[in-house]
């Protein structure tokens, strides 16, 4: 699943929010150990929001259901 969000704590909180409350309505729970945040070049604060949310900084290019994904 992509999630498209704003790179501030208030958005990082809810997007949390929600996803718990995802896991409790469907039991389907997020593997944060296999979940990355991918940020844009201007975001601020990264290492805030990891911590609010505890995934792991990740990386392009990456691949997403076998297509590469890159910043080109």
């Amino acid at each position: 699943m992509l999630v498209f969000l704003r790179a501030n704590s208030k958005s990082v909180i809810e997007m949390n929010n929600l996803l718990q409350t995802l896991a409790s309505y469907t039991g389907l729970n997020i593997n944060k150990a296999k979940s990355k945040l991918l940020f844009s070049k201007g975001s601020k604060n990264k290492e805030h929001m990891i911590s609010l949310i505890g995934i792991p900084e990740g990386t392009l290019p990456v691949k997403y259901l076998g297509i590469p994904l890159s910043v080109t």
